[in-house]
């Protein structure tokens, strides 16, 4: 029987990893699988006797997605041609391309140039599931418990604006402070959009952001070191202060970065994350008059 017009299988996602990774790997694919995602493992799917190459181009050609892992091992070397190859199929079809960070990475690993544009899903971390964010990138279904949409009938949910009362500008390293940050706002009524829950996995990072700016009625950023020499996080401060939506405040004892000087900052750096504290209070205030109040209680 001639088996040569038969078409490949379609699969939701292409799982690119270093081999090292390979136990990792296989956990994922299988949970993957049991929410009714397809993902394409080589071990799974090339025959015996087959060229892994040639399995690899038939796939690439017509897999929805790919998701590249990156773990303590980092980027192997089959695992660079393979995202390159996804890269220009990217481009040219349009594809998710998801980065993606293994518990195994010990640090946030320095993701290749092709990818740092991307919003990644962190494994390493409990909240919010990686496994929901990595559906949400593979399939464009964001969880409807994080949805914050300017709606439109009939239009492909992935390419609507996400609107909230606030954006939240912040560097990595003071995620637990912005977690605080998130949880008591939104206590208050508030919808936060900030990356770590607002962003689609494998989306381009920065044309989210600008359009989740100009949509916001209030930004806050947070000053620390590190956020004080982040570009992005004052580039994003410069777009709230041009607006007259900037509500800094200071999580460390520093001096706020040049030309934030003559704006009034709150300061957090003793906040222990209570409702009823002066700082929250006073930031709370703040906040009203750019959004209006809040239909929660403290």
């Amino acid at each position: 029987m001639n088996n040569s017009n038969t078409k490949p299988e379609c699969f939701d996602v292409f799982l690119c990893h270093n081999r090292e990774d390979k136990p990792e790997i296989r956990r994922i694919a299988d949970d993957l699988i049991k929410l009714g995602i397809k993902p394409w493992l080589d071990e799974r799917e090339i025959n015996p006797g087959e060229s892994w190459q040639s399995a690899l181009e038939k796939q690439i050609s017509t897999i929805k997605s790919a998701t590249v892992f990156v773990g303590e091992s980092g980027i192997g070397p089959w695992q660079d041609l393979e995202m390159r190859a996804f890269i220009n199929e990217f481009v040219d079809r349009k594809c998710t391309v998801i980065p993606a960070i293994l518990p195994s990475a010990k640090t946030t690993p320095t993701l290749p140039i092709l990818l740092k544009s991307r919003h990644y899903v962190d494994f390493r971390v409990p909240n919010p599931d990686p496994l929901v964010q990595l559906m949400w990138g593979i399939n464009g279904e964001k969880p409807k418990t994080q949805t914050f949409f300017d709606s439109g009938a009939g239009e492909d949910v992935t390419k609507k604006v996400r609107v909230a009362d606030i954006f939240l500008s912040y560097d990595h390293e003071d995620i637990s402070k912005a977690k605080q940050l998130v949880a008591s706002l939104e206590k208050q009524g508030w919808s936060v959009f900030w990356d770590i829950s607002s962003i689609l996995a494998g989306e381009d990072f920065d044309d989210v952001i600008e359009k989740a700016i100009d949509a916001a009625k209030c930004m806050i950023v947070v000053w620390s070191e590190a956020s004080k020499k982040s570009y992005y996080v004052r580039d994003e401060a410069k777009k709230g202060q041009k607006r007259k939506i900037l509500v800094p405040i200071l999580v460390e004892r520093i001096d706020p970065p040049m030309g934030f000087g003559s704006i009034h900052t709150e300061n957090f750096v003793a906040w222990n994350g209570k409702l009823n504290s002066d700082e929250f209070h006073k930031l709370q205030r703040a906040v009203a008059r750019l959004v209006g109040s809040g239909t929660g209680s403290n």
